[in-house]
């Protein structure tokens, strides 16, 4: 089957700091996950696919520039093994460090 157009769909929110006002245009950056996909099919041999991204972190800037806080919707223990994945390096440096120094 050809694909023909590929298509993203946001799910999930994201909890504000602060209310935001109607009619007023905001920038959206996000990383998230794509958790999954879905072929539609054209009923002509082709397919559309769409794939369903659901955030994990979220940054909200005003017409202004001005950041809006989001608070991270990760669960807390997401949250502690991102830590270790963006840290992983130090931290196995520090673990490989001690281990030597017990060994002697």
């Amino acid at each position: 089957m050809i694909i023909n157009s590929h298509s993203i769909k946001l799910t999930g929110k994201a909890e504000l700091s602060e209310p935001l006002e109607i009619d007023k245009n905001y920038k959206v950056i996000l990383q998230g996950s794509i958790i999954s996909s879905a072929d539609h099919s054209n009923q002509n041999g082709t397919a559309d696919r769409t794939y369903i991204l659901k955030p994990v972190l979220v940054e909200l800037i005003d017409e202004i520039g001005v950041t809006i806080k989001v608070k991270d919707m990760r669960k807390m223990s997401q949250n502690f093994a991102a830590h270790f994945v963006r840290n992983g390096k130090r931290v196995e440096k520090t673990l490989t460090k001690r281990n030597t120094m017990k060994e002697r």
